[in-house]
């Protein structure tokens, strides 16, 4: 649930965000080897897994819309 409403709160769809929810628990899951408790807590670790696959999936997006600086001071104009 934690994942999921850090998700949620990002994303407008929850479609997207059940989606990206299930990203990030196999990425624990497969990095749970790497995980020490003298450096954080767990729930500060899977938060910050959580906060790093989130940017990178909204800058992807937004390249995906952006081709150009042109384009994008059009778009900026447009809103």
């Amino acid at each position: 649930d934690y994942i999921y409403n850090v998700c949620r709160s990002m994303f407008l769809n929850p479609m997207d965000a059940e989606d990206i929810t299930q990203e990030i628990l196999i990425k624990i899951v497969t990095n749970l080897s790497k995980y020490d408790s003298n450096k954080s807590k767990f729930t500060t670790w899977v938060y910050k897994i959580t906060m790093n696959h989130v940017i990178n999936i909204k800058k992807q997006k937004l390249e995906e819309l952006t081709h150009d600086f042109e384009q994008y001071g059009k778009e900026l104009d447009q809103i």
